[in-house]
């Protein structure tokens, strides 16, 4: 996302949609996690802005992408939350993210940063919550555990705040 080039991306597109004949795209957005490690590396802008909400540059930077797959007749599924950030996670009392919580907060303030944005837009197939977050292998690779349940408490939320921003779109 900070190296974003239209030019490439459109002839990137264009060239998958004709040798493989494709007509969506799945699309990251990343996880608090995994950006920061590149603004701190990199001195890249941040992707969340500290209350939440997605910094513009990148909010137009994913409103180009739309746009150039729409114009090759793509449709693109938007992931919002990209797995689990290790700082939301509090191992000591075994929790993850509880509802009114600061993370919550965090994150549904991110969600009505983008979907307010997007909620009209034709191109856009389904928005994803999460990538794999029910497995998380230092807790419950090999048994249940605590963090199922929590998980699943925050993707429900999540979810239904998407439901109350846009009702037209697949989750």
């Amino acid at each position: 996302w900070h190296d974003f080039d239209p030019v490439q991306i459109e002839a990137e597109l264009a060239s998958i949609k004709s040798s493989l004949n494709i007509n969506s795209i799945r699309i990251f957005t990343p996880s608090k996690g995994d950006f920061d490690s590149f603004i701190i590396y990199h001195n890249w802008d941040p992707w969340y802005l500290t209350d939440g909400s997605i910094n513009p540059l990148y909010l137009n930077r994913i409103k180009s992408l739309l746009t150039i797959a729409a114009k090759l007749g793509i449709r693109v599924q938007l992931e919002l939350v990209h797995n689990v950030n290790i700082t939301d996670m509090d191992f000591t009392n075994q929790s993850f993210i509880h509802p009114g919580s600061i993370q919550e907060a965090f994150y549904l303030k991110y969600l009505d940063s983008l979907i307010s944005q997007l909620k009209g837009d034709p191109t856009i197939l389904s928005f994803e919550i999460g990538n794999e977050m029910l497995v998380y292998c230092p807790i419950n690779c090999s048994q249940t555990s605590w963090y199922e349940p929590q998980v699943l408490s925050f993707i429900k939320r999540m979810v239904n705040r998407i439901r109350s921003l846009d009702v037209n779109h697949l989750i």
